[in-house]
Parts: structure tokens; sequence; C-alpha cells
């Protein structure tokens, strides 16, 4: 490439500048131009002479020669002595260097290096010009510069001296790995261990991630610092190329933190991309990227999509966190590393690396800065998580595999190089094109053969985490002194201590690779200059710091240093430096009021205290144990860096006294911080934290029906505590373990205090849920009296009832009306409902007062973040901020970048009011039964409603008027099997019906249902009457879910049957196993599943039970849910009642009991099948 500038380093300078001071005839400034214009076509050097091809007037280039004089043998053996007794400087030639020591060796010796006349060179150019030199030698000389830039040693070569062979000769063994390999893409490749991409895919499933316990948050910002690492002008560029990488960093950094912040689109997965989908990215044999591959939840190839790059960062970056654990560990995995890989971009973490794609040609792509210890140890914890098949080579029609480590480094390249590929106004530059067009650009091949290896060693000469022999630097501690001093650690073998630098230089079993070492710390000295001293020394030299000089060591020379990938072996307090912080100390006052949220104002008083660490202190304490202390101090355990000015400022907070007040005060009391820092509690205040805290008995109502098992009373005594002090309260166990009861405990212990008189409680649900709400009450509840408040009319139907269950919808339309009446207890199930504060639901219950509050969910809540807000922001309105707030101090940070400290910080926050509890606690699994029967009612939609009335209008009058009773009882049963059809979906009733599920309240109903079941991580089997019923739910389903259940029925063949039974069992993200009652007939023996969900029904209990029993493996399971959906108000409900009631009934078979009811008078039947 032309250039603009020659003699970029010392030596190149040093070339130029004898070569000038000679040029009495000025003839050097055209020869500039000349080679400016890129017109020295050719040049070598071969031994002591220069060869080149100059372009002139003439079409063919002109002939270049000069010879420079040969150094003696004599000569040569005097600069080799002098070189071996210096072994630094011997390290700073393998750096490419050739510093002013060794100049000035040479001409302590007598050898001329540089010439002093152009007599001192032997030239001839073909050219016609007679003067020495001619134009076309003084562009060779330009030229030269430019090589001598790139490769110091021609220097000597110049003068016939190899000085590397020559040192060997002296027995001085040089490693000569100034220019590292460049790794080839094909080292990145493995043979696959699968047979095809579906296998792959299939395998995938079985590489679960784990619990997440990775946190971005410790990745530092280290662009400034990596940045330096890099030399300011290499020679295959004119200008520095710091410049373009600051660029490149700068301004992805923004791109990546903006991608960060973006908003989560809720329930949202993008870009036809389904829960149930497996994905593959597909890279191409330069390891570019090419495309998306999409599987089916089952495995089958879905689709071969040509998603662009940022298609498909949009859809990880808008799906929707809290349905991860719901997703393909594929997409999950790509979450991860997606939302890793910014945090690197983010924080600067990432490096250019340069491969070889084939022979001569090269690309860049972008890795995370690994040899960070930070970096590493959250790349390393991400691979343990990283599932099989996340990523394929396709080389030709060939597929191959990568290493974990190279799978995982390929796509974070391709995440990490499209924040990079953002940035604009580096196109025009070939060389920055290459970093900046990672992900695109093709295989590049350079213009000079030596550029790639000139590349290479700039990229790559700082870099030691890779050696198997590298520095380690030791700090010590000595009465409040530090000492500096350098090892040499041998990373193969762990057994063996560090070896002083002073042994490595002197003792002569380590000849071998003493130079090599002192190499690297060279390479350190030029961040830490007083490493030279140790040099000089020969090692036996260590450096001693003061309190304060050491600041400077620590804070910023140390972490320059680990960039390098060395270990820095120090107090285990040197790592960790605190400085000292404002806290308070939460004191009783005298009030003498009971404890309560209400007053907590009044019962606390505040002081201030210094936080260090993990201690307190006094401020008198605190300002006697700094005076005279500057730098780096230890105070008791802990490292601090005294800075006067920062203790002016600290020391100035404490002019005011302290406030808080509300919740400020008790987020402070429940975590034990404040803005992050840890505060101090009186002796007073701990008991009254107790207080707050612990759960205490509280007596159960006189009145309750059913016994509670020992849990269930553990959530109502916490239920108990929490109504007494004020504070709402989210009840949020596992399914099955009885949340309705507990609340109904509540309510029965309220009215027996006298609390549910004029005040009411009001029990908010979904449509679907409020008859299983007012059966509950009405069953387990007496003498609670309850209204279902619902309906064009909406009567409330009972005199002066305790409770009102209403829904979501009627509240938000009725709002105004509801908050005139008095409210004492309002209760909210499946709670989620509200999370989305704008919504009307939401805004409408946060204005209705009560004193009591209390939200029930199934979900795991803690994994449901905005959930989590929505719902404390009703139970304590305000006591985690604002929704903006919530988002960025814990959302964001939790799940984007798995903020441990505050995931901890949001547990202590809210774990005084949420209670959730597994079914897997053995305390609990232990009192439970292995089977617990439901009834869930559902309620007619209107759409269900209209058919119904219309089949009973005719039905019903054909029926009366029939006298033939064969006839008639085929009516009946006509009838009765319309209406099932109905209950269960319009579209079994009428195929032209639309077959959305919301037009079925059942289907309503088992939706929701399912919803919980899957956001618990359990697996579900689904028992329908006929095949017909089963192809609509399972098409409903791979829907509403984006996976299709599995579904067995009389005309599944055998081999079908046990590969459905084989992934129900084995496969995680098979969770839904439609059955028909046929196909139940046979033993299937299921264990995977936890539910078992009666769609519609025989109208035989026994019949249900034995097929539940033979569907499952009872002997080995444990507390299976048994779900009987039921459309309240109807035919079901009412004949599901008398069946469970008569014995006559109970104890007939299908056949009996329809013989029964074709033989009912028109009166019963009537009253069978009406619905009001």
């Amino acid at each position: 490439m032309a250039r603009n500038s020659y003699g970029v380093t010392w030596w190149g300078k040093q070339w130029l500048s004898a070569l000038e001071n000679i040029d009495y005839s000025n003839r050097l400034p055209i020869g500039r131009t000349y080679a400016t214009a890129g017109n020295v076509r050719s040049i070598d050097v071969d031994g002591n002479a220069i060869k080149a091809k100059v372009k002139g007037v003439l079409p063919t280039p002109y002939r270049i020669e000069i010879y420079a004089p040969a150094f003696t043998e004599n000569e040569i053996k005097r600069l080799v002595g002098e070189l071996a007794r210096n072994p630094a400087l011997v390290a700073k030639i393998l750096q490419r260097e050739l510093p002013n020591e060794l100049f000035q060796i040479s001409e302590g010796i007598g050898l001329q290096l540089f010439p002093f006349s152009w007599k001192d060179f032997s030239m001839n150019c073909s050219c016609p010009d007679r003067a020495t030199p001619c134009k076309h030698l003084a562009a060779v000389i330009f030229a030269m510069a430019e090589e001598i830039d790139k490769n110091p040693f021609l220097v000597f070569e110049l003068h016939g001296l190899n000085l590397i062979d020559e040192l060997k000769k002296e027995n001085i063994r040089l490693a000569d790995k100034s220019v590292e390999r460049i790794p080839r893409v094909s080292d990145l490749l493995i043979e696959s261990a699968f047979d095809n991409m579906i296998e792959k895919s299939l395998q995938s499933k079985k590489d679960l991630l784990r619990t997440r316990i990775l946190d971005f948050t410790n990745i530092p910002d280290i662009r400034t610092n990596i940045l330096s690492l890099y030399k300011p002008r290499p020679s295959f560029y004119d200008e520095d190329f710091r410049e373009v990488l600051r660029t490149l960093l700068s301004e992805s950094s923004a791109v990546a933190a903006e991608l960060l912040d973006a908003e989560v689109e809720l329930g949202k997965h993008g870009y036809n991309l389904n829960k149930g989908d497996d994905v593959q990215l597909v890279f191409d044999e330069n390891l570019l990227f090419k495309y998306v591959q999409v599987f089916d939840s089952r495995g089958n190839e879905k689709t071969m999509t040509s998603f662009r790059p940022n298609d498909l960062v949009s859809a990880l970056i808008k799906w929707d966190p809290d349905s991860l654990h719901q997703t393909q560990p594929s997409i999950a995995a790509l979450h991860e590393v997606l939302f890793f890989s910014l945090k690197l971009v983010q924080q600067g973490a990432i490096m250019p690396q340069l491969l070889e794609c084939a022979p001569g040609t090269y690309r860049i792509r972008w890795v995370p800065a690994t040899m960070h210890e930070s970096v590493k140890a959250v790349f390393d914890k991400l691979l343990e998580n990283m599932p099989l098949g996340l990523s394929v080579v396709l080389s030709g029609l060939e597929e191959r595999d990568q290493s974990m480590v190279e799978m995982l480094k390929t796509i974070c390249s391709f995440f990490i190089g499209y924040c990079i590929g953002e940035v604009k106004g580096l196109d025009k530059d070939p060389l920055a094109s290459m970093f900046l067009n990672s992900n695109r650009k093709t295989p590049t091949n350079f213009s000079r053969p030596d550029t790639a290896e000139l590349l290479q060693h700039w990229l790559n000469d700082f870099n030691l985490s890779q050696k198997d022999i590298a520095p380690l630097v030791r700090v010590l501690e000595e009465e409040g002194q530090y000492a500096v001093e350098i090892y040499v650690e041998f990373r193969k073998n762990t057994a063996q201590e560090p070896v002083h630098l002073n042994d490595i230089l002197l003792l002569k079993r380590y000849e071998g690779i003493k130079n090599g070492v002192l190499k690297d710390v060279l390479l350190m000295a030029d961040f830490f200059p007083r490493l030279n001293e140790i040099i000089e020394a020969k090692g036996r030299h260590r450096l001693e710091f003061t309190e304060l000089h050491f600041v400077e060591v620590l804070l910023k020379i140390l972490p320059m240093i680990r960039l390098f990938g060395v270990k820095i072996d120090m107090p285990d307090g040197l790592k960790n430096i605190v400085q000292p912080q404002a806290t308070i100390l939460i004191k009783k006052s005298a009030s003498k009021k009971e404890v309560s949220f209400a007053n907590l104002d009044n019962l606390l008083r505040f002081e201030w205290l210094v936080a260090l660490g993990g201690d307190l202190f006094p401020i008198d304490e605190f300002e006697d144990m700094v005076t005279n202390l500057n730098g780096i101090a230890r105070i008791q355990d802990h490292y601090t860096c005294i800075d006067e000015d920062e203790l002016i400022r600290l020391f100035e907070k404490f002019d005011d006294p302290p406030t808080l007040s509300g919740f400020d005060a008790l987020r402070a009391l429940f975590a034990e911080e404040h803005n992050g820092v840890k505060i101090g509690l009186s002796p007073e205040v701990t008991a009254l934290r107790s207080q707050l805290l612990d759960t205490r008995p509280t007596a159960l109502p006189n009145n309750l029906k059913s016994s509670l098992l020992p849990h269930q009373v553990s959530g109502y005594n916490w239920l108990m505590k929490n109504v007494e002090l004020g504070f709402g309260s989210l009840i949020a166990d596992e399914m099955g373990l009885g949340k309705t009861q507990q609340v109904l405990a509540v309510l029965l212990k309220l009215k027996e205090e006298g609390k549910l008189g004029k005040s009411k409680a009001m029990i908010v649900v979904p449509t679907s849920l409020m008859t299983n709400w007012y059966k509950a009450v009405e069953i387990k509840g007496a003498p609670l009296k309850a209204a279902i408040y619902y309906g064009q009319r909406r009567p409330l139907g009972v005199a002066d009832p305790d409770i009102i269950v209403t829904s979501y919808t009627i509240l938000s339309n009725e709002e105004d009306l509801l908050k005139k009446m008095p409210w004492h207890c309002i209760i909210i199930d499946e709670a989620q409902k509200i999370k989305n504060p704008e919504i009307v639901q939401a805004i409408s219950l946060k204005s209705i007062p009560a004193p009591v509050k209390i939200a029930i969910s199934s979900r795991p809540v803690e994994m449901h973040l905005l959930e989590l807000w929505g719902i404390m922001d009703f139970l304590n309105h305000g006591y985690l901020g604002l929704h903006g707030e919530f988002i960025n101090t814990f959302a964001k940070p939790i799940q984007r970048e798995h903020d441990q400290d505050k995931k901890d910080l949001l547990h202590k926050l809210t774990a005084p009011f949420l209670l959730r509890r597994s079914k897997a606690d053995p305390d609990i699994a232990e009192s439970l039964p292995k089977r617990v029967d439901n009834d869930r009612f559902a309620l007619l939609t209107p759409e269900q409603t209209d058919f119904y009335r219309r089949v009973l209008d005719v039905d019903m009058e054909a029926i009366y008027q029939e006298t033939n009773p064969g006839r008639r009882h085929k009516l009946v049963m006509n009838m009765f099997n319309a209406l099932r059809q109905i209950c269960n979906h319009p579209h079994l009733f009428r195929k032209k019906e639309n077959k959305k599920p919301q037009y079925s309240g059942k289907n309503i109903l088992l939706f929701s249902l399912l919803g919980n079941i899957y956001q618990n991580g359990e697996k579900a089997v689904v028992f329908a009457q006929s095949k017909e019923v089963g192809d609509l739910l399972a098409l409903q389903m791979s829907i509403a879910f984006g996976k299709k259940p599995l579904f067995l029925h009389g005309g599944t063949s055998r081999s079908s049957r046990d590969t459905m039974l084989e992934a129900f069992e084995d496969d995680p993200f098979t969770d839904t196993f439609i059955v028909s009652i046929t196909a139940a007939g046979t033993a299937l023996q299921l264990t995977a599943a936890t539910h078992a969900i009666h769609y519609d029904h025989w109208w035989n209990p026994a019949i249900e039970t034995h097929i539940t029993d033979r569907t499952f493996n009872m002997g080995a399971m444990k507390n299976l849910l048994v779900w009987h959906l039921l459309t309240q108000g109807t035919f079901e409900e009412k004949l599901i009642e008398m069946i469970r009631t008569r014995k006559e009934l109970a104890s007939m078979n299908v056949g009996m009991l329809e013989n029964w009811l074709g033989n009912l008078s028109d009166e019963d039947l009537w009253w069978l099948v009406d619905i009001g």
C-alpha cells in the first residue's frame, strides 16, 4: 500500500535520519514522492543486498541494487558477546525492538549500523540518470524505511548478520515467537458427532440450561485499558490504528447499551418463532452467518428461514424473559449468549482476532476478551450451560461441528459483530472495513504478503494468557509497606510452585526459557516501568512502595497487567478495596404504640454511621482511625484507599441528620441495607424486625369445617400475621397445596372477630373461576355467605353477604359503585392478571381501599418480575417504587444481566409479603395425599348459551309431543349429545362455527389451568371422550401455546403409541398428552405428569377413576391432581352431583345410565337440562 509517512518506528527513523544527514544534493524528497505514489513495485533483502524494481517513464521498471558493508566475523562476535551479557536487551530484541541501548553498544565497539555517507553503500540503478542517488534509488531508501519499520532485524541483515542465528551459536536459545501462527478456520472445526441436524436438535433438548448462576455485572468496563495494550502506529497502517479501534469500541458500546435498555414486548416471540421451536445457527466454512435452522417441538424440520442477523437479534431482544423457562434450551441459550455479548460490547471487553480462511485469505472476528479473569469466569460459566447443537458449520455439503468452547466463541462473535457492524463511517478504509464488517466481509487477500503476519503480531503481542510459562506478579504487605516481586508459573504443571525470576535468570536448568520470560516481563514494563529495575538486577531486586505510592500500582497498573493474562498473587483484602460510605443506624424511639406498618414512622429514629465493607463504625471512632492515614491502608480486616478530599466530602454528609420515612424505612429494615450500603440495627430494632418477619401461631377459626394440613396451618398463621400488621400478602404456593383453604380460614377468622359485618370481603377472579370460588365458600366456608356479582343485572342474590365474588371485568366496569361500599378485605386470584399497571383492572383495584389485601397465584412469581411488581403494588402500593423505576432498578438488571446482588435484594424486600412453597418440599410431600380430585366450573359463553337454549326449545318440544317410548328415548339421548357438544365447544355442535377457544367457557378454563401448569414446569394428561374433541383441542393448544400436544386415540398405531409415551416421559418440553377414553382403556403407566384433566365425562365417577388409575402408575405417583371440568348451571353440573349423591346411580354402567336418562319424566328431564 502507498504510504504518506516513513520511519514511524525508532529504527525506521534512524535509517532515514542517517541518510537525510548525508543528502547534500537534496535527492531524497523526490524519492519520497516516488515511493508515496507506489512506484516501488518490489523490494527484496538478500543478505547485505537490497534488490528492487521502480517504475519510471519507461514501460519496464528500473532495476535497483544497493549493497551495505558486511560486518567482519570479529565484529559480529564482539556484538553477540555484548548481547549475551545483557539478557534484557535480548528480550527486547524479541519484541522487534531496536532500542537506544543496542545502538549505543554497537557504537561503543566500533560498529557502524547506519551510513555516514553515500559512499558507504554500493548503489546501482538501470536508469540513465547519473546522479547518486537518483530518484529511483531515493525511492527505495524510503521503501526500505518501511521494511525496517516492519522488521528491525533487517538493520543487522544488511550487514550480513543474522542476529538470531548468531545468538543461537552462543547457546542463547530464542524460540522466535514474535509472530504467532495465525489460526486457521479449519483448525476450529471437528467432525460432527451427529448424523444430521435433526438428531442434534433432539439431543439439545436433553441439555437443559442449569440454574442461572451467571452475573454479567461482574464484567468491568475495560475499554480504555484494552486499547492501551495495542501499539499506537503499527507498521501495516499509515496512522494510529488504535483510533480505528477506539471508534469501533466506543460507538458499538453505545449500540449495545441501547439494545440492553430496549423494552421487552411481553408475550411476544417474534419472526414466527414459537416457544416450542428449537433453533440452530448455521455458519459457512469461514464461520460467517448463513441462516437459522428451525425445528418444531418434535425435532422435525419446520422451516429453513432466511433470517437476517437483525431479525434474530430483534426476536431475542423482544422475547419475554418471563417465558424463557418454557422455551427450548436453544432459544434460552441464545438469549443468554446475546445478552452476554451485548454486555461485553458495552464494557469494551472484546478483542479482534485474525483468522486464515484459506491460504492467503483472511477475515477478522471479534471475540470475548477472556484473558481478563472476570470475562473468562463468566464465559466458562456460560459454557457449562450451553446445550449441544446450538450451531453447525456447513463446509460445502459437509456438516462440521466445533468444540463447545469454539461454538460459544463463534456465536458470541456473531452477536458482537452485529453491534460492531452498526458503526458508521469506516467503510471506505479497506483495513478498517475488515474490522467493521466482521459478520459479512468476505475473506480478504492482503496486497502485501507480510501484512497478515504484522497484523497478527500487533493483535497478539501482549496476550500471555495462552502461554504455558508466564510471569506471575506477587504483592506482599509488611507493616503498612508494599512490595512487588516477579515469579514465573508453569501452568501445565500445576503441582510446581512458581519460581522466582532471579532463579530463572541465573540457574542453568532454566536457560532455555529465560529469554522468553524476560520478553514477557518487558512487555509488562511498558505499563509498569519500575519492572525494569527488577530486570536490570536480574530478578534479585524487589519493588517497594509506601501506602500512598502503592495507590497507582494497585488501582491502575495491576489491572492493566491482568489484561496480559498474567496472574496477580496478592492478599485477599487487596483484591477488594472498599471505600468508606455513609450509612445509618436504626434505633427504636420511646413510642409505646403497637407495631404495625401504619405507625412505623413513630417507632424508629436514625443516626449516621460509617460503613467500611461489612463493618460499621461510629463517626468519631472512624475519624480517629483514619487520622494520619493516606493511600492504601488496612483498617481491621478491610483494605481501603484513603483520600483526603473524599473524606472531607464524606464527613460533610454528617452535618444534617438522616431521615427515612414510610417505605424507605421498611425497605431498609427488611433488606438491612440502604442505597446498597449495609445499615446498623439496635438490639431493640432487631427484635422489632423479628416481630415483623417471624410467623406466630394464631388460633384457627372455630367454624373451620375441614382440618388443615401442617403447611396450610403455617400459611394461615403467616397470612394472619400480615393481616394484623397491615401488610398485603401474596400466597403463591404451587397448585395442589390448598391456597383456597388457607384464605378461607383467614376469612372465617375475620368473621369470627366481627370484622366482616358492615364491611365486606371482595374476591376478584377471572370469570372462569367465579363459580369455583362461590362453591368453595358454600362447601368449606360456612357460616360465611357469598354472593356472585356478575351478569347484566348483577343482583347480589344473597341478603347481606359476607363475601362478594366478582370478575376483573365487572370490577373495572363498576369501579365507581364498588368504591362507595365499605371493604375490609380484597382478595384477588390469578393475580398475574394485573401485572400491567396501565390496564383498567389494575387501576380500578388500586383505587378501592381496604385494610386487608391478599393476592393468590400459582405461578412462580419470582421468575415473573413485572407480575411481581404489579401484584406488590396492589398489596402495598408504592413499596417497590414506580413501574419504570422497578424496571430499571430490578427487572432489567436481573433478567438481562443476571445481577445477583439485585436479585438477592429483591428477595429480601419481598420475602415478608410473599409465600411460595413447593410440593417437592419433603416436609410438605409427606403430608399430601397421592391423589386429589377437584371440580372446576366453567361458565357458558354467550354463543354457547344461545345454542343451548335453541336446542332445548326445539328438542324439548319434540320430546313433549312424542308418545312412543323408543323414539322418545332416542330424542332424549340425541339432545344430551347435542348439549354435551355445546358445553364442550360450539364448533362440535355446528361445524361451521369458529374453532377459537374463547367461544367455549370450558376451553377458557382449560387453557387457564394449562397455563398455570406450564408455568410451574409440570405436565398434564387431558382425557377427551372422542377423537373429534381431541383433534379440536390439539389444534387450539398448538395455536395458543406454540407447541403441538401428543394425541393418543383408538386409531394410533402401536409404534406411534410407544414413541409418544417415550417422548412424554423423557422430553421435558413435551408437556401435554391428550388421551381419548378408548385409548385410555390400555394401561399407559405414566409417571411424568402431575395433572389429569377430564375435559368431558362418562357420567360415571368409578369409570373415570379407573381410567385415571390405568393411565398413571399410581404406585409411583406423588400428589396427582385430578381436575373435572364441568359447565356450571347445565346438565353437566346437575348430573354429576346426582350421580355422586345417589348410590343407585353411582353403581350404574354407561348403558344403564343412558337408559335411566331416557326414561326420565318430562318434569325431571326439564329440571336436569334447564339453565334458567
